[in-house]
């Protein structure tokens, strides 16, 4: 976990499914004002991170974080501070992301860690890399 004060941008979405849990990476969901966790690893519509656990009711608002720093669950040990983050796959979790052609990234982790399944500090800035 992060020993400093971030600063967030959150928007607040309806889930699409009921239980998306915190700090996990949502995509657009099928509706206007929609989120759902991802259907698989690195696709793109990215919205932001989870801040809190949605409610057990599809279509409850859920917090989001949509920019600056977001706590993020991650799969995948020795992510590295400056780290390229991308969707690990439908758990919403992120990994380390390969700068390869058409790769979505979330952002870049903040802070380094050699455990899996733990929490980073990602600074948000979600982007894709060009096509070949």
């Amino acid at each position: 976990m992060p020993r400093h004060e971030q600063h967030e941008i959150i928007h607040y979405y309806n889930q699409e499914t009921a239980s998306i849990p915190a700090g996990v990476i949502v995509v657009h969901g099928t509706a206007d004002g929609q989120c759902k966790l991802p259907g698989a690893a690195d696709v793109g519509d990215i919205i932001g991170v989870t801040k809190y656990a949605g409610s057990a009711t599809a279509g409850d608002p859920i917090a989001v974080v949509v920019g600056g720093f977001a706590d993020l669950y991650v799969k995948g040990a020795n992510i590295l501070r400056g780290s390229a983050i991308g969707i690990h796959g439908t758990s919403g979790y992120g990994k380390l992301s390969a700068l390869t052609n058409a790769k979505w990234v979330l952002g870049f982790a903040t802070e380094a860690t050699a455990v899996e399944d733990t929490m980073v500090s990602v600074e948000i800035s979600k982007f894709a890399t060009p096509s070949a």
